[in-house]
């Protein structure tokens, strides 16, 4: 399952759900916007142009080569949205309609590819062109389906307009099996965004973390905590009391993200930290990964155009990224809703707060500056909490409504891998080479924060970034008598097994299918995964009644 906020309208025409006792056909209808199409799955060398109401090719991306393309996330258009018990059955039939505006010279190409696996690309069809922008599968091969858009033009100038998406399904009811009275009285699934973006994690036995871990008790820096946010917290503020020592020696080279050469310890065992905000991103990550978190690394410029280099951590708790500043000892949640925030969130807030419509964060430093005085660098929905360190010294007073924190949150560069010990190579850029002038990895873009011309990897999409960890998923759909066929699916690195606990029973081992046998009367299906270390992440719930 990837993503599925981007359904805009789904029409039952004669179903509601799956266990009415309607013996009829059912067609089952789907649209998708050209906003809802861009924020599928992939979204390549397009952009969506608002004013339009299209997907566009993206010039800048294409250069003199105009072609990109679109494709959706795995699509069930007899249940888009995964809240119901599915047929079971394959459809009929399935239309596939496009509308564009298609000029001359220019070409929109559809095609799409079928499936009976909903997490898993496991017996999919190969990509199958449809005819046209409006094509029919009779039979088709499988329940669910992928589309993918290629948009192309011969002149750079020029870019056909794709401005939405229908899918059109026939379900045939009649030939179904027999079930008794089925009541959906829960379906708790978790939403998997997946992100076209590749990431490489470092796995928390890798030797250099392990021992670091070890060295520093770090096991015992956490043991107290009560909470996911006090572990977290614990572990920021043990690095940000780390020492600082700046002999110079990363100055103008490409930057070691290596522990052996930014922590040292003196003769009775004290650590130190040579270097800068990096060194102490570095660190944290290190320790939250030998902890069995899954945190990364964020290059941003904000305000007073300042370089800073600050962390974020897939909190299972708040099931979503968090942001924590390592040298200077803080993070940040909602005025409203005492949630810790992520980096985009505290972007949103400083963007929002100080620049006005038609204005982008290169308005001159000076004007900047007079904004933040007018408005108050603490007049924000944000509160701020900080462990009273910076750099390894106590700084209890911290101007955070002037200096770095959220304000330092304009320009952002998300570093695509934290697996620096395993794969050193290549090199990290070096402290003041800025998020303006490395292009290794992806950039944040959007209205107010246009990137630098030599930039070419970026994107305004929040999923390319912001996909989910740790998490369960079930796709349900109707069996033979009194079963449901189960589907399960999931987002842990380093995933080992599914648990699955029936009817409150213990947790015990599964594969990611189960069949399961309804009883009379009230059922209950919880799934979790665990990692190859014991883990255990976020569940998905099922419960039913059968009368």
């Amino acid at each position: 399952m990837r993503g599925l906020s981007c359904f805009v309208t789904i029409i039952p025409v004669l179903l509601g759900l799956a266990c009415t006792e309607s013996r009829e056909p059912a067609v089952k209808r789907l649209e998708m916007d050209a906003e809802a199409l861009y924020q599928g799955y992939r979204a390549e060398k397009v952009r969506l142009d608002k004013q339009a109401g299209a997907v566009v090719l993206d010039s800048k991306k294409t250069g003199d080569q105009p072609a990109g393309r679109l494709e959706t996330d795995v699509l069930d258009p007899f249940d888009p949205a995964n809240r119901l018990v599915g047929p079971g059955i394959l459809p009929s039939k399935v239309e596939i309609s496009c509308t564009a505006r298609v000029p001359q010279g220019t070409r929109v190409e559809l095609s799409a590819s079928f499936g009976n696996r909903y997490f898993s690309e496991e017996g999919w069809s190969e990509w199958l062109p449809l005819e046209g922008l409006s094509h029919s599968f009779s039979r088709p091969p499988g329940r669910y389906v992928r589309v993918r858009l290629v948009l192309s033009s011969g002149d750079p100038e020029v870019s056909p307009q794709v401005e939405s998406l229908r899918l059109t399904a026939a379900y045939p009811f009649a030939d179904r099996p027999e079930h008794g009275s089925l009541e959906l009285a829960l379906y708790d699934n978790q939403d998997i965004v997946l992100s076209p973006v590749t990431f490489e994690y470092e796995r928390p036995d890798q030797p250099v973390i392990r021992d670091f871990v070890l060295r520093n008790g770090l096991a015992g820096v956490v043991a107290a905590c009560e909470t996911e946010l006090d572990t977290l917290s614990a572990v920021n503020h043990w690095v940000a009391r780390v020492r600082n020592t700046r002999h110079g020696n990363f100055a103008n080279r490409d930057y070691p993200w290596d522990l052996g050469l930014i922590v040292s310890c003196d003769e009775a065992g004290k650590p130190s930290i040579e270097g800068h905000c990096m060194s102490y991103s570095i660190a944290l990550i290190s320790a939250l990964t030998g902890l069995g978190f899954h945190a990364r690394h964020w290059a941003d410029q904000g305000f007073r155009f300042a370089d800073h280099e600050v962390v974020e951590v897939w909190s299972d708790s708040f099931r979503k990224w968090i942001y924590l500043d390592p040298s200077l000892d803080h993070y940040y949640t909602g005025k409203d809703t005492g949630e810790p925030l992520s980096l985009l969130e505290l972007h949103r807030v400083f963007v929002d707060t100080f620049f006005r419509d038609g204005e982008t964060i290169r308005l001159p430093m000076d004007t900047q500056r007079e904004r933040v005085k007018e408005i108050g660098g603490r007049n924000v929905p944000l509160v701020y909490v900080s462990g009273g360190y910076a750099y390894g010294k106590p700084n209890p007073d911290y101007d955070w409504g002037w200096y770095h924190g959220y304000l330092a949150a304009g320009f952002l560069r998300l570093t695509t891998r934290n697996n620096f010990h395993s794969r050193p190579e290549p090199r990290f850029p070096y402290f003041g080479q800025g998020v303006q002038d490395f292009d290794r990895f992806l950039s944040w873009s959007d209205e107010k924060t246009p990137v630098a011309e030599k930039i070419t990897r970026y994107s305004d999409r929040q999923r390319d970034f912001y996909w989910t960890l740790n998490q369960a998923g079930i796709k349900a759909s109707l069996g033979q008598g009194n079963r449901l066929e189960l589907e399960f699916g999931h987002s842990q690195p380093f995933f080992k097994r599914f648990l699955v606990s029936v009817d409150s029973a213990g947790l015990s081992g599964s594969g990611d299918g189960f069949g399961w046998d309804l009883h009379p009367g009230e059922n209950k299906l919880t799934v979790l995964p665990e990692s190859e270390w014991g883990r255990r992440g976020i569940p998905s719930r099922l419960e039913v009644v059968l009368h």
